[in-house]
Formats: C-alpha cells, structure tokens, sequence
C-alpha cells in the first residue's frame, strides 16, 4: 500500500494548480473559513488507512511553502495568506489526530517595519491561512515559518504510533506588490431582461436576486392559516399584470349544470381541505399535493409551461389520522422543501429534497427533489415550528407544556456523514446512511423551561420561531376583579434555548380565539414577526399592538381600524404582513391598511368599494392573507366556506406596497393563502373553476412578412406582421395591451364576452442596408380584434438589399421578440417616350403618303 507521503506528492500537481483557485474565488466573496481552506488542499488526504510505522524515525524534513493573492494587489483590498507543509499530520483523520502547530507568518511592510501573525494550528491536511489588508504602497514580504513538531498521537481511539519529530522548515520570501490603485473585481453578468429558463448558469451570480424559491406553505415558514395566511418573498421579480401564462385542472369545478340548478358550483375545498397544498417551488419547478383523498400522489411541473414532469406515488396512511382542529385528515405527501447548503473540504453546493410530516405521526419521510424518489424515513419523530437555518439545515423546535422543555432537532445532525472519520466524515452522503433512521439523533439541545417562566398545559404555546427568537406565550385565567386573561409573553434563545426576556401584558382582550382559545400570539391573528417587531391584534378595540422581538417591550398600538375603513368589519381584519418597513393588514372589512413599523403611524388604505347586493359584508372581503414580493401586495377576496351559489365579484389585487394605488385586478377567486411567486410567475388556486392559475409575463412571437419582395427604386413596399402571445394558456392569440390585459384573460381563459375595445402592442421597424446602415421606419400598433395585424407602406430610399427587421419591445405583459426579412430594390426602368403631337403626327403621316421616286 502506498504511504501518506507518496499519496501527498502524486497529488501535489493538481493540488496546486486546481484546489487555490477555489480558495482564490471564496476570498473574493470575503467569506473565510477554516473550511474554505481545507478545501483547497484536500487531494492532499488519501482515501487509504494511515500508515502505522513500526519503526522509529527520528526526524522528518519538512517543506514549507506559501501564496499571497491577489498579487498585485490595491491598497486597502483584501489578500488571501495561505500556507502549508509539504505533508499532512500523518496521523490526522478528520477531526482526530495530530494537527502542526506554531506556524507563523512574518511581514515585512514596504517601511521596513515587521509584524507577526500566529501562532496557528493547521488543519487536518496541513494548512491554515488568515486575511490581510495592506494600508501601504510599496512591496510587502511575506515568510512562513514552521518551529519543528513532535507528534503527540492524540485523540486516535486507541491506536498506537511512534512519535515522530517533524525538523523546522521556513518558505520562500514571498513579495506582494501593492499599488495605490485598487484592482477590479471581474464584473457581474446583467439581470436578464429577455425570457429566461432554469437552469441558470452558475457564472450568473448576480441573478441570485430574482432566482428565489419558494420552500414553505408561507415562503419561509409552514405556519399559513388558511384565513390569515401572509407570506414575504423578497427574492423574485413579480407580475406586473394580470397575464396568465397557463391553467391547469385540480379537480372538477366551476358551474355543475343541469337539474342542479342555477348557479349551483363544485365544491372549492374551502376552508378545511384546501386543494392546491403546499405549495412548493424549486428552481423552476412547482409541487403540489394530489387534491382529494387520499392523498397518495405529489405532482412536479414546470412553472414556465405548466407541463407535468412527473408524479410520484406514496403509501397512504392506514388508518388515516384523525381530524384535527377541522383541517383534512388524509396524506399529505409533501409539507414542504429544503434547500441545504453543505460545506466540506470534499464537497461544496447545495441540494434539493421535499418533506413529508403527517400531523401528528411519529414519521417523516425525505424525497429527492428532483426525481420525487423517497430517500430517507426518519421514525419516532415529534412534530414542532419549522424553519430553515441560514445554510438550509432543517430545524424543529419542540414544546413540551406537561415535562417543561424546549429542544431543537437538526437535519443535518439526524443525517450521519458518510463515515464517521477520517475523509469520509467531509461527506454529505443521505441515501449512503440508510433508508430508515432514528429522529431523537438529531436532536441538538434540549433545556428546561425556567420555573419564572409560567406553563400551563393547554395554555402555554410556541406560536413562532423567528430572528433567532423564540416566542412563547402562556394564557393566565383572569382574577377576581379582571374581565380578561394576562398574556405572559418570554422570548427564548432559538441558538441555545437561553431565556432572554419576559413581560406580562393586561387589558389586551382575548385574543381573535375568544374565551373559547385565547391568545394573542397564534398565527391567525399573529403575522410573522420580521424586522425585530412581533405584532398582535385586539379585536375587541380592532386595534394592532407592536413589540420587541429582542427585549418584548411594547412600541406602539394603532387607531381602531375602522378609523379608516369606515366599517366595523374591521374586526375581523386580522390577516397581517410585515415586509420593508411597513405592518400591512387586511379583511373582511374589503380594505387593506399600511401602518409604519416604527412609529405604528397609519400610511394609507386601499378599499375595494361596495359589492352592492352581491355580499352582506358591504364590500367584498379579502381573505386568506396577503403576499409581498418585488415592491407590491397581493391580496385577494374570499371567505371561510363559500356558498354554492358563489359570489361574483372576487378578485386578485395587485397594489403598490409604497402608496396603496392599484396596479392590477382579476376576476377569480384565487386563495388567498395558495399563492406563490417564484422566477417572476405567481401561481394560485381559483374556486371559480377548480383550477391552478399562472401569472407572469408570456412569450411572443413576431410574424413578418414585406411585399412584394423585389421592388424597383422609387416603388413602396408594405410590411406587415403580427405579434402572437405564445403563452401555453392562450397560444397563438393576438398580444393586447397592458390596460387591457384582464378583460382579454377573462375573455380566453374564463368564456366570458369579447371586450368591445382592446388595445394594441407597439412594433418598432427598422431597415438595414448593404453597408450596415440602420434605418429607423416607424412604431406601429397591432390591431388585436383584427388578428394582432400591423402594417406599413415603406418606400426604400436606394438601390440595393435591405433587412426588415421588426422588434417588439416586450411590456409589463409580454417577454420581446423579433423577426427579419429580407427586399431587394433595383434599378429604375427607363422612362417611356412622350406621345407625340399632333402637328408631329401629321407631319409623319404626310411623308408617308407622298410618292416616292421610281
């Protein structure tokens, strides 16, 4: 077998000239860790078992070496120090064995003075590195050296090696060049503004602000009531218009027809066994639950096209569980995503899976995102709040109001590596680890509830888990002489469990339960805490109280709502949203409200107006919670359990987040806390018609045609064409404009009446000559109630071959497109000769007649 010294060296070459570049790239990113520079030099570690030397070797020479980078370099940038032995502690594997010690670094300033950086412990292939930022101009030097080592055999589970010394070795001087010029990163790609498809080249960083997923019922959080259900997704573009890209069936819907009378529609699944479940959107793909019973089947489709990918079976559960709260008691084959980012010195990345937690069952099942192939089941599982850490491990925190403790449970703990030393504890290895494993091994902490803090069983509740807070609420009967409850309210740490605050709060009401279930801090009437502030509402007063996150003390509490809703429905405007800022509220009142988060002062509201006769709520009201992304609310109209007959008149709302002014509307009634918006497209689910509904700007198509083909100089030309939307829902059909958008949609999608007036999409035609010339023609409209037809009489200004070329711009609606043809334009024909006159004709016809000579 070949020995650790072989190994190393063989290796070396590649080392050096493929694992620097990646530490090169990471110090860019300012984002150093012992980590990153394991990375660099792990070919350095053989997969083979260490050597065990049976003979004593009294010294081994060391080589010591080093790089700065990036050299030259600006002053006041950053460098990357890396430095490292020519071996690997022989005895190190992975976090056990020996590491080398004492290594310094000497820098010599271009002023002569010199400091020393050090003592460092290497890792376990011999390296270590630290930053530095030069503040001079000049030449600095730089020079590692390493003070000689015996190996101590350390933490080695009872393995036995001679100790070996290991002789002092220093670098090369080193010299980095620093100039008073700073030296340019390379420069991000543009965020697109042309249509765009996943996968997404990973050299396109940039676009990381609008290439977000959607992993939750609500984004980030599983806690979606299905009347209060907001959601924040702060990395995505989102429509700008009503334009739907595709629908797709869930089940049967809309009107039933026949006996069943007038009006008389399919059943939505409002409120309890809502049919468009989680959702979940992962680069581009979209998952969702079968819609009825039992459940036993998950789709993934493409978000772009609607088109299915594949579907996946499971087992359903026998006997299925039963009911809780109301909610449907069937399968649900997927909770939700996760994202995890895993960092190792033998892997770097991210990989995709979807969950499976089944109420209160004690099994969870994990599945590959990609191929919906069950991966892992984890048994003896306790539910709890779910969130993700900030590289996507998986966390669950658990209350126990009867034993008094609080735990965290970690994916990334309950998923051994591949091995548990050596290189094989540097892998991220699921499906190596087994099909089946025990959840309680990934337990990380569990402490016990202070005895300050007051629990009561049935009273006491861990409602969010949010900014690295925990937030509990205990319900304390009122006293003999109070007519309402105390909320105690204590913030735990959610790193450690530590408690950090408590504060007690009177006079607060009931909270939205009422006598039967009070609190104030469940998630119907308890958005998301966000930007330090947790909120709550009173509906007795029909006020929002603000507090701390980090201390619990209080910060404000708004005017009563119908203040400014002029409506006392406003009691029920408990749906809340904290984004950018802003506490956004909405419900049954048809209004939304925006108040500062700072202050608590009122900004503006938004009213839908009188539904007339249509509903007995005065207007229509909104439900199901509000989602932010990309500067703008959604919100739509709805409520508990619809009738059959329906109301008409439910709409989605687009508003301005900044100012409350309507953007755009649509007719349907879309759940409010079924929307999800990733890449720019947000999809929801109608009751209308019992089908997924996409939004988002569609692809086009310019048709062009010029005629005739050929001209001569001075004749004209007519270019014509048409701009087709090549969405999947509405292919081939005319673009419209913008203003017009949702009464064409309602017209193609929904059966509903042709608009009397739609407006066009602008062209712009351009003429390019032999010589490269670009001619600009003119901006033409389309004329959408006769085809989507443009057209133009152009008369080419020269001989010669020209390209047409017609370019639609795109619009809040439409992606652009473009098409070319190609005329020709020849010379022009001689001129006819004139008609002569009549005194010529006679004078012609005279010569003709007159005798000729014999």
């Amino acid at each position: 077998m070949p020995s650790r010294r072989f190994l190393c060296e063989s290796f070396k070459y590649r080392w050096t000239q493929n694992c620097l570049k990646r530490c090169y790239q990471k110090m860019f990113k300012l984002k150093f860790s012992a980590m990153a520079f394991v990375s660099i030099i792990l070919l350095m570690i053989s997969a083979f078992p260490l050597t065990v030397f049976s003979q004593q070797v009294p010294e081994v020479t060391t080589y010591a070496f080093l790089s700065v980078s990036p050299n030259p370099v600006g002053k006041g940038q950053t460098v990357a120090v890396m430095f490292w032995l020519d071996s690997a502690p022989p005895t190190a594997a992975g976090a056990l064995g020996d590491r080398w010690e004492g290594m310094t670094v000497t820098i010599t300033k271009p002023d002569g003075t010199t400091e020393t950086k050090g003592p460092y412990k290497s890792d376990a292939v011999g390296g270590a590195y630290f930053t530095y930022v030069p503040d001079q101009v000049g030449t600095y030097k730089f020079q590692f050296k390493f003070p000689g080592q015996t190996l101590k055999n350390v933490n080695l589970l009872g393995k036995v090696y001679a100790e070996l010394y290991y002789k002092p070795s220093q670098s090369r001087v080193v010299e980095l060049v620093v100039q008073e010029k700073p030296i340019e990163a390379w420069p991000d790609y543009p965020l697109p503004t042309s249509y765009w498809t996943r996968p997404i080249n990973a050299e396109l960083r940039n676009w990381y602000q609008i290439a977000g997923n959607w992993l939750m019922p609500a984004y980030s959080t599983v806690a979606r009531a299905f009347d209060t259900g907001s959601a924040y997704a702060p990395y995505t573009m989102a429509p700008e218009s009503p334009h739907i890209v595709w629908t797709r069936e869930l089940t049967f819907g809309g009107i039933v027809g026949g006996e069943f009378g007038y009006g008389e529609s399919y059943y939505t699944g409002m409120s309890y066994e809502m049919k468009f479940t989680p959702p979940v959107i992962i680069s581009g793909r979209l998952y969702y639950n079968d819609p009825s019973y039992p459940r036993d089947t998950f789709y993934c489709v493409d978000i772009r096209t609607g088109e299915l990918i594949w579907m996946q079976k499971v087992d359903p559960v026998s006997p299925p569980p039963a009911s809780i709260g109301g909610i449907f008691p069937g399968n649900t084959p997927i909770t939700f995503g996760q994202i995890y980012h895993y960092e190792s010195p033998n892997q770097h990345g991210s990989m995709a899976y979807l969950w499976s937690i089944n109420g209160p069952g004690t099994e969870w099942k994990m599945y590959d995102a990609f191929t919906g192939k069950l991966m892992i089941t984890f048994k003896n599982a306790t539910g709890g709040f779910y969130i993700f850490s900030p590289k996507g491990d998986l966390l669950c925190y658990v209350f126990n109001a009867a034993r008094k403790y609080i735990l965290m449970w970690n994916s990334s703990r309950a998923i051994p590596p591949a091995w548990p030393s050596g290189s094989g504890a540097w892998q991220w290895r699921p499906a190596l680890t087994g099909t089946v494993l025990d959840w309680r091994k990934g337990i990380q902490w569990n402490v016990t509830v202070p005895d300050s803090v007051p629990v009561v069983p049935g009273f006491t509740s861990v409602n969010w888990v949010a900014e690295d807070v925990i937030l509990m609420e205990t319900v304390l009967a009122p006293g003999a002489e109070e007519a309402t409850p105390t909320f105690v309210h204590a913030g735990f740490s959610a790193k450690d469990g530590s408690l950090m605050w408590m504060k007690s709060w009177k006079n607060m009401g009931w909270g939205f339960g009422g006598a039967g279930r009070p609190g104030l801090t469940w998630s119907v009437a308890c958005p998301q805490p966000r930007e330090g502030v947790y909120v709550v509402f009173q509906k007795e007063t029909m006020q929002w109280h603000a507090f701390s996150l980090k201390t619990g003390e209080k910060l404000w509490t708004t005017e009563p709502l119908n203040k400014y809703t002029n409506s006392d429905w406003s009691m029920y405007d408990v749906a809340g949203l904290i984004a950018d800022g802003k506490l956004f509220v909405s419900g049954y009142s048809g209004c939304v409200n925006a108040f500062d988060l700072k202050t608590g002062k009122h900004i503006w509201t938004f009213s839908i107006g009188s539904s007339g006769m249509e509903t007995p709520y005065e207007s229509w009201p909104l439900y199901g919670g509000m989602v932010y992304a990309d500067g703008k609310i959604y919100v739509s109209n709805g409520e508990h359990s619809p009738n059959s007959v329906m109301w008409r008149g439910e709409k989605l709302y687009c508003l301005d987040a900044e100012t409350g002014r309507q953007i755009w509307s649509m007719p349907g009634w879309f759940i409010g806390n079924s929307i999800a918006i990733a890449d720019g497209y947000l999809v929801a689910y109608s009751g209308y018609d019992n089908r997924i509904y996409c939004f988002g700007k569609g692809k086009t198509k310019v048709e062009l045609e010029a005629s005739p083909n050929v001209v001569s100089k001075g004749s004209s030309i007519l270019i014509q064409g048409r701009v087709l939307d090549m969405s999947p829902a509405v292919e081939g059909t005319p673009a419209v404009a913008d203003e017009n958008m949702a009464a064409w949609m309602e017209y193609l999608v929904q059966q509903k009446p042709m608009p009397q007036t739609v407006g066009g999409v602008n062209v712009e035609l351009y003429a390019i000559d032999e010589a490269g010339k670009t001619t600009y023609i003119d901006t033409v409209c389309t004329d959408p109630q006769n085809g989507g037809v443009f057209r133009k009489l152009w008369t080419p200004p020269a001989e010669g071959t020209y390209i047409i070329t017609a370019v639609f711009p795109g619009t809040k609606s439409y992606w652009d497109s473009c098409s070319s043809t190609a005329i020709g334009v020849t010379a022009a024909p001689a001129p006819a000769p004139a008609p002569a006159t009549p005194e010529q004709g006679s004078t012609v016809q005279a010569k003709v007649a007159a005798p000729q000579p014999p």
